[in-house]
This record gives C-alpha cells, sequence and structure tokens, in this order.
C-alpha cells in the first residue's frame, strides 16, 4: 500500500488571445484535491461531474457547453507522515494566481471557519503567510482562538465554584477601607478584593488571561504612579 498522498488541481485549457493559439493554452485550475491516487480520483469526477450539484460539477458542466477540455494534474507528492496542510497551501496560492476555484469546502478549512471563502480570502491576502510552515503555525492559532471560549467558561465555572469567602477586614492605611478575603480551596493564597465585589466579578479576574492583562496592565501604572500595597484581586499560587 502507497505512504504517498497527492495534492491535485483540476484543469482546463483556456485561449484568451491570438498568441496563445500558435503558443498553447493557458492551463487554469479550478479545484484543489488531495488523493491517495489521482487518476482514479479524476475517473470518479469524470462519472459524477454530469449529474454532480457541487460548484466545480456545475463549471464542468459549463465547459463542456463551451467545449473546453478538462483534466487533472498534480502539484505535489506528499508523504503520509507530513502532516502540514499541503492542500490549503495550494488553494491559498491558487487564489493569489487569481484561479477560478470552485471548491465548495477547500478541504477540511470548514473545520476552522464558518465563512470558508472569507477565511482562505483572509489567509491569501495575510503577507505574514509566505510558506507552508507559516500556515500551519496560523492555522494552530485560528483553531486556538476558537477553542478558547469553550475552555474560558470551564475555567471560569471551576473558579466559581472552588471561590469561598473567608472574612472581611479592615485596611489600616485607609481609613474605613474594607476588603472581602477569599481563597481557591487547599494550598491557595488569600485573595483580597475589593469590598462590595460580586463573587462572578472576582471570578472574571481570576481567569488566567485576564490575570497577565491585569498584571500587566498594574505593572505599566506603577511604574509611572506607584501604588499602596494593595490591589483589586491579590495574588494566588
Amino acid at each position: 500500500m502507497s505512504n504517498k498522498s497527492y495534492i491535485y488541481a483540476l484543469v482546463y485549457n483556456d485561449f484568451p488571445s491570438l498568441e496563445s493559439l500558435v503558443e498553447g493554452p493557458n492551463e487554469i485550475a479550478f479545484y484543489i484535491g488531495k488523493a491517495k491516487n489521482p487518476d482514479e480520483r479524476e475517473k470518479q469526477h469524470r462519472y459524477t461531474y454530469k449529474t454532480g450539484h457541487e460548484d466545480k460539477y456545475k463549471f464542468i458542466r459549463e465547459l463542456e457547453q463551451q467545449g473546453k477540455e478538462w483534466y487533472s494534474v498534480v502539484l505535489k507528492e506528499v508523504d503520509e507522515e507530513d502532516n502540514r496542510p499541503w492542500e490549503y497551501w495550494y488553494v491559498i496560492d491558487y487564489i493569489r494566481k487569481g484561479s477560478p476555484l470552485k471548491n465548495m469546502r477547500y478541504g477540511d478549512l470548514n473545520k476552522i471557519s464558518k465563512d470558508i471563502k472569507s477565511k482562505l480570502t483572509q489567509l491569501a491576502n495575510d503577507r505574514s503567510v509566505n510558506n507552508i510552515d507559516d500556515l500551519q503555525k496560523k492555522l494552530a492559532e485560528e483553531s486556538m482562538k476558537q477553542n478558547y471560549p469553550s475552555s474560558r467558561k470551564i475555567q471560569y465555572r471551576a473558579i466559581l465554584k472552588l471561590l469561598r469567602f473567608l472574612r472581611t477586614e479592615m485596611d489600616a492605611s485607609v481609613k474605613s477601607r474594607k476588603w472581602n478575603i477569599y481563597d481557591l480551596g487547599d494550598g491557595t493564597k488569600e485573595i483580597k478584593a475589593e469590598y462590595g465585589m460580586k463573587k462572578k466579578e472576582i471570578a472574571e479576574l481570576l481567569l488566567p488571561e485576564d490575570r497577565v492583562k491585569l498584571d500587566s496592565l498594574r505593572r505599566k501604572i506603577e511604574e509611572k504612579h506607584p501604588l499602596p500595597e494593595f490591589s483589586t484581586v491579590g495574588d494566588q499560587s
């Protein structure tokens, strides 16, 4: 059994000018795919295009009405252990070349964004994506962004469940200033919260990403304007 897969394109021949009648046609890609056996995959396309409802098959029917020939070409041979998103890279590369791609799914990018074409256009216009490794990094970032909201909710619920009120304290350095003291269970430091803050507000501030942002902002402020020795929400371990 072959341990290779192949990125292929469906293309057609176009004669856009008088010169091309002599020099030969332009080869225009209209679909990018991935297959273990590209010859067999082309046969499947030829069997399906007459009744297929997908955009590529509608386009093939238009080509045949115009008497234009279409066929498949292999763009890249890929080892099975190479898990980089080669199919996506060639889709983006051909979008940049101005090819009229008719992919409905564009590989599995629909797992990353509901608005597939918009996402692909965005990636094609992103000049920080210059090669396959840039694209792999960018897709990983997109996946993390998508997964973060649910992760954030889980973290928030866990913090809210553990957050335990201990006592109220008066601040000797500031007359009549009160703090509510909490902790997050055994082994954590006490959390000094502004008096009157709701537990939900405290839980929001204790989310890891918000803590990083809050601490960064606090450091910047303290560099310019040193603050008294207290904070809205105290440190935790």
